[in-house]
């Protein structure tokens, strides 16, 4: 069975301070996401707090600082569960776009 990878959610954050989903893998699939791209094109530079969330528990993906018309990059693979989500904190509204890509896959990983 051949896997595509497709655009998995995009937009834009919303209030600073706030944690902002960008991504929720849905019921009976499991996610694998691959690449993120988190952009700042404002008029200062934003520090972000990027993690996955599995109800109330957070692991940390990247934490740094954006610089104006910066971009920030997470290449890899994390596997998400129904349910898990990718989320995001910003210290300035509106303050990053992003980019989230990957393959949604049929059925729960055991």
């Amino acid at each position: 069975m051949a896997v595509r990878t497709a655009r998995l959610a995009f937009g834009q954050t919303g209030s600073a301070g706030v944690t902002s989903t960008l991504y929720t893998c849905p019921a009976g699939k499991t996610a694998i996401v691959k690449d993120l791209r988190l952009s700042q094109s404002g008029a200062s530079s934003v520090s972000t707090i990027l993690a996955t969330s599995s109800g109330a528990k957070f692991c940390n993906l990247l934490i740094d600082t954006i610089p104006v018309n910066g971009t920030r990059v997470f290449q890899g693979f994390i596997v998400l569960e129904p349910g898990d989500s990718i989320v995001i904190n910003a210290s300035t509204a509106g303050g990053v776009i992003y980019h989230v890509s990957g393959s949604e896959l049929a059925g729960v990983a055991p």
